[in-house]
Formats: structure tokens, sequence, C-alpha cells
């Protein structure tokens, strides 16, 4: 959010356009620093270190990501069965963090989708049908010049 205010783009209007909403910046990572992290984690997992294994994986950054988007998606499910409200998930570009705080928030709240056609269903709602870049994001070979 505040990287987007210093390039001239705003947030969401809260205050008068959208009374009664509460904005929640959950301080997660963008692609970039996910990729470059998981790209970090890939190295040490290709060329495991014993004597500095846990080091090197905590220098990726990857659990401390992880965390972050599970600590936004318990956050969003608690505001959903605690307090009874409604939740509006949107993240900046709204192909990656938008999917994954939406998908867990779900997996959190409705046991359904704990079961393999719950499981199923979500993946096809909240990803395939948003259409989310999994060709681009799965770190194709041929593409990885071209990854965004």
């Amino acid at each position: 959010a505040s990287g987007n205010m210093l390039k001239g783009k705003g947030t969401e209007d809260t205050a008068r356009r959208y009374t009664n909403c509460k904005l929640l910046f959950l301080d997660i990572a963008n692609i970039h620093a996910m990729r470059d992290s998981v790209d970090r984690l890939r190295s040490v997992c290709e060329h495991p270190s014993h004597l500095s294994w846990l080091s090197q994986l905590e220098s990726t950054q990857w659990l401390g990501h992880c965390s972050s988007v599970l600590r936004g998606a318990a956050s969003i499910a608690r505001h959903v069965d605690e307090r009874g409200v409604m939740a509006l998930i949107h993240c900046s570009d709204g192909w990656d963090r938008t999917s994954q705080l939406s998908a867990l928030s779900q997996l959190l709240l409705d046991p359904y989708y704990r079961t393999f056609d719950g499981f199923k269903t979500l993946v096809e709602k909240e990803w395939l049908h948003f259409g989310h870049k999994f060709h681009d994001r799965l770190g194709d070979i041929q593409k990885a010049q071209e990854r965004s």
C-alpha cells in the first residue's frame, strides 16, 4: 500500500465511499519478494550444507512469508466467524495474495473445503475461474526469462 501511494496510486476510500468498512493492511510481501525468496529456498534445498542448513533456510525468509499469509487468512477468518462481518479481499495486483487469502480463510472457516471435493471446488472458484496465472507462477523453465 505504501509503495502504491508513492507511485501516486491510492487505496480504497473507506471514509467516503465505503462507510462501515474497516481497511486492513496485512503487510504481505509482493510477488517479486516471494519469487526471490522461493528461488533462494530452492537453491538451499538443491545444495544443502548440513552444517548451516537451518540458518540458510532462515535467510530465504520463506517461512516468514508463509507465516504472514497464514496470519492474514486467520485474521480474515476471525473477523468473519467471531464478528460476523463480511470480508472483501483485494490486493494490489489481484492475482496472488487475493486468491491465497481467500482460499486459506475459507479452508479455516468451512470444513467442506477440507474434503477432496471441497478442495477441488475451492481451487476452481478461487484460482481457476479467477484466472490465476499458474503457468507463469510455477516457474516454467521455458518462460523463466519472461516471469513477471
